[in-house]
């Protein structure tokens, strides 16, 4: 069968998305349970910096050396004898890692995997992980960042000789505890770090996050940063200097103000109601939705505009770039390259 994955290109200043390509794998086996996919040494795993998004196929990755493997919400993976310089895991579920060596590990929000007779060289960061196991594993430097929203991980014959522990080793114990009853929050980019703000919901559609500004006393939250989201997520008065959506799904905005910029980028599912906005710029977009808003500016990034089912010098996976649809909406200035990109209703 084949399996298909993302080639993906990022600004290293910004980790904004500049280009996605979709690729295909031939490996053994049909992807089921019984019947895993097999990427072993005798299929040609593509370089650059690769990724497996939203996938629920059985499959084992094996004896292959990779530069750069992105996970995000994927379940049913198992990499065994391999060798990355960096493994970035978020939003997974059930991975089971073997017998692997690892220069940069990097979990965000991942649960009930297994690491075991592994090594990581340089660094392992964990964020908001909880009900993992490693066992007979060996840390050079263990990074937990905010570790009290990481739970009941468990250690089993682990080496940490050489570790340097940050923030703390009282952080890392923090981790291995069991989990707390506490309120549900969500994690946002605000000024370049993660902040985790509270929330009710599950983050389905049926049940989606909602994260409404009035209830964060605490908090002044004036830039909104989503990259990789997949979850539904409802936020509600926001008095905002930057909302920036790249590579993101399923967000709703109600009553919110944006006062510096709008960014969408790769994004599906996006709706904003009664908004004001004082300048958006978008690109490869689909099903996006802006209603009853007012908005000052409006422009394209270069090269992102639709044309056809395809986008302007993007290699693109089929479906991205639809017009953007305006719904009771005022504008001041439009650049002309976005009139095309953009359907209008009264």
């Amino acid at each position: 069968m084949k399996i298909k994955v993302r080639k993906a290109k990022y600004s290293r200043r910004a980790d904004e998305p500049l280009k996605f390509e979709e690729l295909e794998i031939e490996c053994s086996g049909s992807g089921t349970k019984e019947e895993p996919a097999i990427i072993d040494s005798i299929s040609k795993f593509p370089e650059g910096n690769i990724e497996i998004i939203e996938s629920d196929l059985y499959i084992i990755i094996t004896n292959h050396n990779i530069k750069l493997l992105t996970l995000n919400y994927a379940k049913n993976i198992i990499i065994r004898n391999c060798k990355f310089n960096s493994l970035l895991m978020m939003d997974c579920e059930g991975i089971i890692i073997e017998n692997t060596h690892s220069s940069f590990l990097k979990w965000f929000n991942n649960h009930k995997c297994l690491m075991k007779d592994s090594v990581t060289e340089e660094q392992f960061r964990l964020y908001k992980c909880s009900n993992n196991k490693f066992i007979n594993c060996e840390f050079w430097n263990f990074f937990t960042i905010a570790e009290k929203h990481s739970r009941e991980n468990k250690f089993e014959n682990c080496d940490f000789s050489g570790t340097i522990f940050n923030p703390s080793i009282e952080a890392f114990e923090q981790i291995k505890k069991p989990t707390l009853n506490s309120r549900s929050t969500y994690s946002i980019n605000i000024r370049s770090s993660i902040v985790e703000v509270n929330c009710i919901g599950s983050g389905t559609k049926e049940n989606p996050y909602v994260i409404d500004n009035n209830s964060l006393k605490d908090l002044d939250v004036r830039e909104i940063g989503l990259l990789f989201n997949r979850d539904y997520v409802f936020f509600k008065n926001f008095d905002l200097k930057l909302l920036k959506l790249y590579d993101t799904h399923h967000i709703n905005l109600e009553n919110c103000k944006i006062s510096k910029i709008c960014l969408l980028k790769f994004c599906v599912d996006i709706t904003i109601n009664f908004a004001f906005i004082k300048k958006l710029k978008f690109g490869a977009c689909q099903d996006t939705n802006i209603l009853n808003s007012e908005i000052k500016e409006i422009d394209t990034y270069k090269g992102y505009m639709p044309e056809g089912s395809k986008l302007k010098k993007v290699e693109m996976y089929h479906g991205y770039g639809e017009p953007i649809e305006l719904r009771n909406c005022t504008y001041k200035k439009i650049k002309k390259e976005a009139l095309q990109a953009i359907n209008q209703f009264h």
